[in-house]
């Protein structure tokens, strides 16, 4: 149930995988965690609605990374 992953700042690890194990399917590969912060652009951008101006004056404040 534990699958070895490498994350860009943890380093290798272990964590959970797929509880669903079907014969002759192949199990999905490990996705690690994202960075905080590491969304923040596409969720404002596409979810919100937020042009390049407001994420810039976002930055600039130091509300997103």
């Amino acid at each position: 149930m534990l699958v070895e992953t490498d994350h860009p700042v943890a380093g290798r690890h272990r964590m959970v995988g797929s509880p669903i194990k079907m014969g002759g399917v192949p199990e999905p590969e490990g996705r690690n965690s994202p960075e905080l912060g590491q969304h923040s652009s596409e969720v404002l951008s596409e979810l919100l609605g937020y042009d390049a101006a407001r994420l810039a004056a976002l930055r600039e404040e130091g509300v997103v990374g």
